[in-house]
């Protein structure tokens, strides 16, 4: 599909998930979910959802919503659950067995084969994880939704300490051994790092570098973007932002509404941790300094845990009943909101807020 056509389709995309900045490599595999989900299908499931990843900056994920499906059926939920720990088990096994073979390789060929069966891994790992970060499951157990959390928080290991490491490790040794600038094996799809490594005259290395992309798909077709096309989608994103309105209203109001992640109530000062601020250190110095502050954050990441338990409550714009905030507020018994949309856009650090997760509303106090 080109970017013309992609533009006219009038689809209206929320984003679900933003965080730092992604290699390419890494997360190109685990959207072939989106594609063909083989697991999915394995369970019954029809997900081919239309969306759209992008990433310059920031790694951003916006979806159809109207292509999202809710899965309530107990049997499938708990087929889910085990399969994850099952699969857990032999990806981790699996992933080990590639660092230990890329750290002795030296040939190219052996690299592609390398990059190959670590895209296969991350594809099978995201087939099982999508349910999970696009918040698919529709229940109100409390006892399966703990059961739930704790499988994400499995599979969250697993990505975190397991495939992400790999991944870097992959890059670094690349980088080393066959001279390959580290921004172009960050920005490269898997296709382009393979061309590069048996040195094909079809791939533009100085166009890679620090180049935005993004992916797109509709009906199950994927379209690769990069350049100026991911300006224009981005434009084009911005201009639907059904957020504003929220945003308009809740100032007005002096209210935020989200759903409960964990329920309590408390009172405290705003600080504000964005995706851009992850690698600044003086904002992480201040946090640190900090206790009892209101923790307001598009979404809550594994290294944020230390802020986290320093925090009264958690408030965020993105995530659902397994995500990474939710778990983290019921281990540590604190108030938490999830999936206000807009709670980075409408506080500022230093305001005086009152959470009161056993209603699902942040109120704006001054």
């Amino acid at each position: 599909m080109d970017i013309n056509k992609f533009l006219n389709t009038k689809i209206q995309f929320e984003r679900i998930v933003e965080f730092p900045k992604t290699p390419v490599i890494l997360f190109e595999p685990m959207l072939r979910s989106y594609e063909q989900n083989d697991y999915a299908q394995k369970l019954g499931i029809n997900y081919q959802p239309t969306g759209i990843v992008l990433q310059d900056e920031n790694y951003e994920g916006w979806i159809d919503l109207t292509t999202k499906i809710k899965i309530a059926d107990l049997d499938t939920i708990n087929q889910i659950i085990v399969d994850v720990r099952l699969y857990n088990e032999e990806a981790k096994n699996a992933l080990n067995q590639i660092a230990e073979q890329a750290r002795s390789l030296s040939n190219i060929a052996g690299f592609t084969a390398v990059i190959s069966q670590l895209a296969k891994i991350n594809s099978n790992i995201y087939s099982r994880f999508v349910f999970f970060t696009d918040e698919l499951f529709a229940i109100t157990d409390e006892n399966k939704i703990h059961e739930l959390q704790s499988a994400r928080m499995e599979l969250d290991d697993l990505v975190s300490n397991y495939l992400w490491k790999v991944y870097l490790e992959i890059i670094k040794i690349l980088n080393k051994k066959f001279q390959i600038d580290v921004r172009v094996l960050e920005n490269a799809t898997n296709e382009e790092i393979i061309k590069i490594l048996e040195k094909r005259s079809d791939v533009d290395i100085a166009a890679i570098i620090d180049r935005p992309i993004a992916f797109g798909f509709i009906n199950g077709d994927k379209t690769i973007f990069t350049g100026k096309n991911v300006l224009k989608i981005k434009e084009y994103l911005s201009a639907q932002n059904p957020e504003q309105i929220l945003a308009e209203q809740a100032r007005r109001e002096g209210i935020i509404s989200g759903q409960i992640g964990n329920m309590g109530k408390t009172k405290g000062k705003v600080i504000k941790l964005l995706v851009t601020d992850y690698h600044n250190q003086g904002k992480l110095d201040q946090l640190d300094k900090e206790n009892d502050y209101i923790l307001v954050t598009p979404m809550t990441q594994p290294e944020l845990v230390s802020f986290m338990k320093k925090a009264a409550a958690f408030v965020t714009d993105e995530g659902g009943i397994t995500c990474h905030a939710a778990i983290i507020a019921r281990e540590l018994k604190k108030p938490c909101i999830i999936g206000t949309k807009i709670a980075t856009k409408v506080l500022k650090d230093g305001d005086m807020v009152e959470v009161d997760a056993d209603n699902g509303l942040v109120k704006i106090i001054k």
